[in-house]
């Protein structure tokens, strides 16, 4: 997005108005748009949940919001922002609530002259998505005149069944048109970049394939330990907090089809085919290719295991890390190995990345040329060549080529929250995940859980905190006489 775009008129109503998610990122996203006039002054803001605050404390927990996200706000131009966000308390299972929002949206809709397109940003429970949409309906909202969308977050359901049934419900209320699920990843401008890079760039596209490329890694590593989210956490794992949606959705980035028209419907198309192209596990192929872990205290001892942590099981076989390796079946990735790995409490830091390799000239070849896209921190596409070491006739080093750092500090990258919410509002759903994808994610998730389910149980802990994660994990590309990727070098060569 640039100043060019045109700017948006809407009014968003926020379920889950005094959540984490709202003040860390909706608030100082929603202001970012304003500020950077992408937002026109025909906006409004409802915040809701079952707290009975009011429209002047709201105020002041969204100028505390953009505080404690480090945005310097000129007092005039905070209070001017500030007028467009309102209060109502509201329950989602009372119907009688949603007649009270029902006329705040008539009322501010004629005040600040907004567009007739509304805006239902559920972040809540998922459990309380079907009693939301229902008293939308069955109160009338949905029969204002105008443009109705639904925005959720995930997790989108708990398996594949689950997943179509919180969409059929969804449809008794909204249009597919008119869901937008979100996978933040998707909204990263340095996950956009991996298709950018290959649609601007001819030469690339021409050699990713198998004929050029050895094997993807694809790696999401955390140095920090579950924490408040324990309760959470230990439902859920790894795998579903980190593989079904953000892995599967990068790997569909990079494994897909180049789309051939610059159209949404294109892109999820060339997506889903290449998630389709992903095998279903079989027990056995989980057990060879899948790795799992949860990690124990700290070899210092200074970091307490995951058992010990807060609202966890103490015989908790939740995992806190999973890596492994998928084949498409499809033709561009004839015997190309996608291996990834994510974790909690890893020595290598907070970092996203993903590495192309490229085949050697000679297997004795330890540093293979690569294109890595660094995801996080954003410092996108990093190209790492062999070059004549200088003084030699013979030898080789290793040289990595990154976009100028002087270059990158002058632009401006947005958060991932203000590209959702500028999307959703101009109706664009390209950086949204549609029900397709999330079916064939949960597809290849479900096996994976099926299996662990008859497979013997884990013996875990089998990982330090602060380590590199379970030596099942190096072993997994070892016997493929392959090796990860343990350069975070972000500090000398990229920033």
């Amino acid at each position: 997005m640039s100043q060019a775009q045109p700017k948006q008129s809407g009014l968003i109503v926020l379920f889950g108005a005094t959540g984490d998610l709202a003040s860390r990122k909706l608030y100082p996203a929603i202001y970012q748009l304003y500020q950077r006039h992408l937002l026109s002054k025909h906006f409004a803001v409802i915040g809701t949940a079952r707290r009975e605050w009011d429209d002047d404390y709201f105020r002041q927990v969204v100028a505390k919001a953009l505080e404690k996200a480090g945005i310097d706000v000129e007092a005039k131009r905070l209070k001017q922002f500030q007028e467009h966000f309102y209060y109502v308390p509201n329950d989602a299972t009372k119907e009688e609530h949603f007649t009270i929002l029902k006329e705040k949206m008539q009322t501010l809709k004629e005040k600040f002259k907004v567009e007739s397109r509304y805006l239902y940003y559920l972040s809540i429970a998922p459990n309380l998505f079907d009693a939301v949409t229902k008293h939308l309906k069955s109160t009338g909202i949905m029969e204002l005149e105008g443009t109705h969308r639904v925005l959720l977050e995930k997790p989108f359901g708990h398996d594949q069944a689950s997943a179509k049934a919180l969409n059929d419900a969804l449809a008794d209320t909204f249009s597919n048109e008119n869901i937008y699920r979100i996978d933040h990843y998707i909204g990263k401008e340095t996950v956009q970049n991996i298709w950018f890079l290959r649609r601007f760039n001819p030469m690339i596209e021409g050699i990713w394939n198998y004929h050029f490329i050895d094997h993807v890694q694809i790696t999401l590593s955390e140095n920090l330990p579950v924490g408040s989210r324990g309760g959470y956490y230990d439902d859920n794992g790894a795998l579903l907090d980190m593989f079904q949606n953000h892995i599967l959705q990068v790997m569909s980035f990079v494994g897909m089809d180049l789309p051939q028209e610059n159209t949404a419907s294109d892109l999820h198309a060339k997506k889903v085919a290449f998630l389709r192209s992903l095998p279903t596990l079989s027990v056995e192929q989980v057990k060879e290719t899948i790795v799992r872990g949860q990690y124990d205290q700290s070899n210092d001892g200074h970091a307490i295991a995951y058992r010990d942590e807060e609202q966890v099981d103490d015989h908790s076989n939740t995992e806190t890390f999973v890596a492994g390796r998928l084949t498409s079946h499809a033709k561009r990735w004839q015997g190309v190995p996608f291996y990834f790995r994510t974790g909690k409490n890893l020595s290598t830091g907070k970092y996203t990345t993903v590495d192309l390799i490229f085949k050697a000239d000679t297997p004795l070849n330890n540093n293979p040329a690569r294109l890595s896209f660094v995801i996080t921190p954003e410092l996108g596409a990093r190209i790492v060549l062999n070059q004549k070491e200088f003084g030699t006739l013979k030898d080789q080093q290793v040289m990595p080529f990154w976009p100028d750092k002087k270059v990158l500090d002058t632009l401006y990258m947005p958060e991932s929250y203000e590209t959702i919410l500028y999307c959703a509002l101009r109706g664009d759903k390209t950086i949204f995940a549609t029900i397709a994808e999330i079916e064939e994610q949960w597809r290849i998730t479900d096996s994976i859980k099926q299996a662990w389910d008859v497979l013997p149980r884990p013996d875990f802990p089998n990982y330090p905190a602060l380590s590199h994660g379970p030596k099942e994990a190096g072993q997994l590309l070892s016997e493929d006489q392959r090796q990860w990727i343990y350069e975070p070098q972000w500090e000398e060569d990229g920033k």
